[in-house]
């Protein structure tokens, strides 16, 4: 059965007593009353919380605190802690923002190149967010009715309706629509909201903004799931720093799921603690700031903030899950600059084209001879018939060059191919494919559209081949 809470009221005096009586040094009593008047007993509590002695009968898994303070442990030295918390509050709010700004653009642009109000739009928009898996079967879309796309389009009713942004207004009182455009609703989404929408973008659009903020895997594409973990961790914590709550040595309990390939990031995972405490955010802020070109000095800022408090404060940084050689990583210094496994032009490359692992282009073309498919891949790769592009040492194959059909290259793309010289200049050519080119017929459209459509001809391709 629940206690009964029978603490009587304190004055401020009678709390400086209290204090006094489990033992901790209060030299200056106007001092101490001009503290607990102005920021309150029990919001201190937490910062002195550390400095309770641990009760020896409790076990190692549930450490219980009695009353009474370690030796040592004065008022000046809390308020200390305090005021650095709140500093660093101000400095994750600050990062965070910036964070949140570059997220706000990257989804509105991307989702909104295939409609103005695509986030409307159930078939922009991944199935397990909308609940529909056969938009051809009327039945199916009752089950849209209960999806997550829904309650986020009621969010973005509600915030569309109190929105007193000058941009909003402007676009309600210029156009006949009900609804703002997706670029314009990512403006006023919480950042809950935004992290909603960023999980019901469909696959290639998650991954693609995985990639610009640095998070990739180890074939090099983007790790949507590190960076929806991490949205989520950013949106705990800012929501933490926005109500002025303790963030110095908080638990958090949306912790940030980082695969160990990440090199800047791996020694995160190695710090028994990192994970729970605000080491792992602040580290994260620091590998994503300059990848968005918001990092003038931030992180800079933030290591020489915490260098000094920890001085001035007496206390070990670990009590915030930093490693005992945080200051010797990579992130952390004056001239570190991201690094990208893939050049920006070879990802735009590749996300021009659907491809095929070496395993199933084998499979398509050589269906008779199991087990050897990735030397014949490897074969009519080096003879220049067909190109892949190798991605973290390995292929990938553009599908629109293999006739499934006939388990066949096609015979125009063999022949494009070796008058490109793919062998030897594999992304050359594909630069050449995805490229968009005016073709005699007067049509303007890239070379995959135009022979996905039948219209290739030996005679077209020798006007536009080099």
């Amino acid at each position: 059965m629940p206690n009964v809470y029978d603490k009587p009221f304190k004055t401020v005096s009678e709390q400086i007593a209290l204090l006094r009586s489990y033992g901790m040094d209060i030299p200056d009593d106007d001092k101490a009353t001009a503290l607990l008047e102005s920021v309150g007993y029990y919001r201190l509590s937490g910062y002195w919380w550390p400095f309770r002695q641990i009760d020896t009968n409790s076990s190692p898994s549930k450490e219980l605190r009695l009353s009474t303070f370690l030796p040592n442990t004065s008022l000046d030295q809390i308020e200390k802690i305090y005021k650095f918390d709140r500093g660093l509050r101000v400095r994750v709010f600050e990062a965070i923002e910036r964070v949140e700004v570059a997220m706000r653009f990257r989804i509105g642009h991307l989702l909104g190149q295939s409609h103005p109000f695509a986030h409307h739009n159930p078939q922009a928009l991944n199935p397990g967010f909308t609940k529909i898996t056969d938009p051809a079967h009327p039945l199916r879309h009752s089950e849209w009715l209960l999806s997550d796309h829904v309650e986020f389009l009621g969010t973005v009713r509600k915030l569309e309706a109190r929105s007193n942004e000058g941009f909003v207004k402007h676009f309600k009182d210029g156009y006949s629509h009900d609804s703002l455009p997706t670029w314009v609703v990512t403006e006023i989404l919480t950042m809950g909201a935004l992290g909603t929408l960023f999980e019901g973008l469909p696959q290639p659009l998650k991954v693609h903004i995985a990639e610009e903020f640095g998070l990739v895997r180890k074939d090099h594409s983007g790790d949507e799931s590190a960076l929806q973990s991490l949205l989520l961790n950013l949106g705990f914590v800012r929501n933490t720093c926005a109500h002025h709550a303790r963030l110095w040595n908080k638990n958090i309990t949306r912790k940030i799921g980082l695969p160990h390939h990440i090199v800047d990031l791996n020694h995160i995972t190695k710090t028994p603690n990192a994970h729970t405490r605000i080491y792992a955010t602040l580290a994260a802020l620091a590998f994503l700031l300059p990848r968005i070109n918001q990092d003038d000095g931030w992180r800079v800022d933030m290591r020489e903030y915490v260098r000094r408090a920890v001085n001035d404060i007496n206390q070990s940084a670990s009590l915030m899950g930093f490693p005992a050689d945080w200051e010797q990583q990579e992130i952390w210094q004056d001239l570190y600059a991201p690094s990208d496994p893939m050049p920006k032009e070879h990802r735009a490359l590749r996300r021009s084209f659907k491809s095929l692992t070496p395993a199933v282009a084998a499979a398509y073309l050589f269906p008779a001879e199991q087990g050897i498919g990735s030397k014949k891949m490897r074969t009519l790769r080096q003879s220049g018939s067909i190109f892949g592009l190798n991605i973290g040492g390995t292929f990938e194959y553009p599908d629109f060059q293999v006739d499934r059909d006939n388990n066949r290259v096609y015979p125009l793309v063999e022949a494009a191919n070796k008058r490109l010289e793919a062998n030897a200049k594999p992304w050359e050519a594909a630069k050449w494919w995805s490229n968009s080119l005016s073709w005699s017929t007067g049509d303007t459209m890239s070379p995959v559209l135009f022979h996905s459509k039948g219209l290739m001809s030996q005679k077209l391709l020798d006007e536009v081949l080099p």
